[in-house]
């Protein structure tokens, strides 16, 4: 499972979830799981829970609060609709596409914010 980065939940959800503070364990029961260190220097029972539908849909505001848009959806994979595919349109020019492919629509979506993250660091 492709997680999102301590660095990109900060930014989306406007909190410091850096990796010295927050680990981020797993995702149970469509929520993505995490774990505060109280200063032990290990992940307490301390938790954060948001449900991966919500944190998608914010993860997708935030590409278009930095002008992008992003579609998610599936695609056929070998008469199988399994397959799932995020594009972001970059600056809103729908010429110029990036498209990034993942076994589920969390995880494409994630694939893609990281990659806009990782543009917005290189500026």
């Amino acid at each position: 499972m492709i997680l999102p980065s301590n660095d990109l939940l900060s930014e989306v959800l406007k909190h410091d979830y850096s990796e010295r503070l927050f680990t981020i364990i797993s995702i149970e029961d469509n929520n993505l799981v995490g774990r505060y260190d109280c200063g032990s220097g290990e992940p307490t029972g301390l938790g954060y829970e948001i449900n991966i539908y919500e944190l998608m849909h914010l993860m997708k505001e935030w590409t278009y609060k930095y002008g992008h848009e992003m579609v998610s959806y599936h695609i056929q994979d070998s008469n199988e609709w399994r397959c799932l595919y995020a594009h972001i349109s970059i600056d809103l020019n729908i010429d110029k596409r990036v498209g990034f492919y993942a076994e589920t629509e969390f995880e494409a979506v994630t694939k893609a914010c990281e990659y806009i993250l990782e543009q917005l660091k290189d500026k």
